[in-house]
């Protein structure tokens, strides 16, 4: 078990488990509304985020299984991956996911909630996160200057 401290106590979690004391942290702070509140609670989801992408990792069977094709474990994989695209197996997913979202919004005039649910986000809000932070842009830009939004390429 890994930890981080806060509040006088350890943070733990078992592996592929998002950490229930952050989101006891979070709930604290949403409640006491105290200066800079706002900004803890941002880096407390940016920790459930983070270990809800290592959830996935670990039991993603596709991961699990691309490495056992190449016989290689995951880390390695996942490794040789990002030296050879140039960014993390999870940045390449996302990156991948919204090109996806913006051909759909272009092209099908598809909305968001549908979006999110086909590309395998848990909601229409966590997709618009996503995409507005790889894409630069709201979602709803795209739908209403299709042409004038382009996907960065990966840094």
């Amino acid at each position: 078990m890994d930890g981080v401290h806060g509040r006088g106590h350890v943070l733990r979690s078992e592996p592929g488990t998002p950490a229930p004391d952050v989101a006891d942290l979070m709930g604290a702070e949403a409640r006491e509304l105290r200066p800079g509140g706002e900004a803890v609670i941002t880096r407390l989801a940016d920790i459930l985020v983070v270990h809800a992408i290592r959830a996935w990792i670990e039991a993603d069977p596709a991961v699990a299984t691309l490495a056992d094709e190449v016989a290689m474990s995951r880390a390695a994989f996942a490794a040789r991956l990002t030296e050879l695209v140039g960014e993390s197996a999870m940045q390449y997913v996302t990156r991948w996911r919204m090109h996806l979202a913006v051909d759909a919004l272009r092209h099908d005039r598809a909305d968001v909630a549908q979006l999110a649910d086909r590309l395998g986000y848990r909601s229409e809000a966590a997709l618009a996160r996503a995409f507005e932070r790889v894409v630069g842009v709201p979602p709803g830009a795209v739908k209403q200057a299709p042409r004038h939004v382009t996907l960065a390429p990966a840094a």
